[in-house]
């Protein structure tokens, strides 16, 4: 009995003995000091259908003075080579550094307008060869990308940061890596949010003037083309539609007195169901979205339930034909960037099966839009009235 007992514990002991020689590092590591970590991917067409590419890097030799005020210097760096394709230009960028490139961290790829209208499968390409590239990076388009890394950085260290932010605060349209190589692999199409760029002066920067970025519109493509725009509007009626518009604010005419009046959407939601009639289907999107007052110079009596349910069907109707113009807009270019293709496929495969064919042609000629909105004014404030109006009101008397 003490035979086997003893034979267990010498192989429990010989175990514990042998197994640091198996977790004793890789041979072929690199030490984090001899790396440096890409933040921001810069693409531009360049001449002869090259690209013009740029990669942004965090100086950790310079962070730590920044972080106590000290230094006066920027705490990155951006290094530009033009390559036939990325590998080639990522080959010039890397022979000119001391450390080796790492792709853990990308935050955003920025790609210049003339260089999305070509195409961004050199692009997505690359990203998908690279093992450690994040899929959930996030990606814009820009009239030129490398300008924009460049932008005066005054609330963030870094320009990515600056640019990251846009979309994860939700000032515009989500959209990562990973998703437009969903859509690309089933030749399908997708919208991209655009950045415009432009000089302002800053106080931050005693007056001078310096490059700033911001959010305008969306791109919309075709598989990996770009091949039109929405503006900011039409951008935001996009976002009504895939349900990711978040405390943004809205104006509209009061029904009364064509008054402004402004609301804040603090939840809103968004389902679009194919319905197949006798001729052709169709799509219905319901809309929904719980706001709260912000601002009003109507005179309209707020106190009163019917006036809010009449402001909330103004609202209503302003919301349909702004989503109603763009959805026509994507018609007019035969671009289908909510999917509904897929839709129809995976809700009536027979009808898919009737249209997958020419789907591009039905939806640009043929696919029709039911679009309802449903508005609920959650809070009015503590101001039923116009503020302006009352104290008009106050002085008169």
């Amino acid at each position: 009995m003490n035979r086997p007992l003893k034979r267990r514990k010498l192989a429990i002991l010989a175990l514990v003995t042998l197994s640091p020689l198996f977790i004793s590092g890789c041979w072929s590591k690199v030490e984090v000091n001899d790396r440096t970590f890409v933040t921001g991917v810069f693409v531009d067409l360049a001449e002869n259908n090259q690209l013009r590419l740029g990669l942004g890097f965090p100086l950790p030799n310079r962070l730590e003075a920044t972080q106590k005020g000290g230094g006066g210097r920027n705490p990155y760096a951006m290094v530009e080579k033009t390559g036939v394709d990325m590998p080639s230009a990522i080959h010039k960028i890397q022979t000119d550094l001391t450390r080796r490139i790492t792709w853990g961290h990308v935050q955003i790829i920025v790609v210049g307008e003339e260089m999305a209208r070509s195409g961004i499968g050199r692009i997505m390409e690359h990203a998908i060869r690279l093992p450690s590239f994040d899929m959930k990076t996030y990606f814009f388009i820009a009239p030129k990308a490398l300008p924009t890394a460049y932008l005066t950085t005054v609330f963030e260290r870094f320009p990515s940061e600056v640019i990251r932010k846009f979309m994860s605060q939700g000032s515009t349209l989500k959209c990562r890596v990973k998703d437009l190589l969903v859509f690309m692999s089933s030749d399908g199409d997708s919208l991209v949010p655009m950045l415009t760029i432009g000089k302002a002066k800053l106080v931050s920067e005693e007056g001078k003037l310096s490059e700033w970025v911001g959010v305008s519109g969306a791109a919309l493509f075709r598989n990996d083309q770009m091949v039109g725009k929405l503006n900011q509007e039409e951008m935001q009626a996009a976002m009504w539609v895939k349900g990711e518009l978040k405390k943004a604010y809205i104006t509209f005419l009061s029904p009364d007195d064509d008054k402004p009046i402004t609301v804040l959407v603090v939840r809103s939601d968004a389902k679009a169901t194919p319905k197949i009639g006798r001729k052709h289907p169709a799509i219905e999107i319901a809309v929904k979205a719980d706001v709260e007052l912000r601002a009003s110079e109507s005179s309209m009596d707020l106190s009163d339930p019917g006036n809010v349910r009449r402001l909330e069907q103004a609202f209503e109707h302003q919301l349909v034909r702004q989503i109603e113009k763009m959805l026509d807009k994507t018609q007019s270019y035969g671009v289908d960037p909510f999917q509904f293709g897929q839709l129809i496929r995976w809700r009536h495969p027979d009808e898919w099966n009737k249209l997958k064919q020419r789907w591009r042609q039905y939806y640009q000629d043929e696919l029709t839009f039911d679009v309802k909105a449903s508005m609920t004014i959650k809070s009015n404030g503590k101001e039923k009235d116009s503020f302006s109006q009352t104290e008009r009101y106050r002085t008169e008397r």
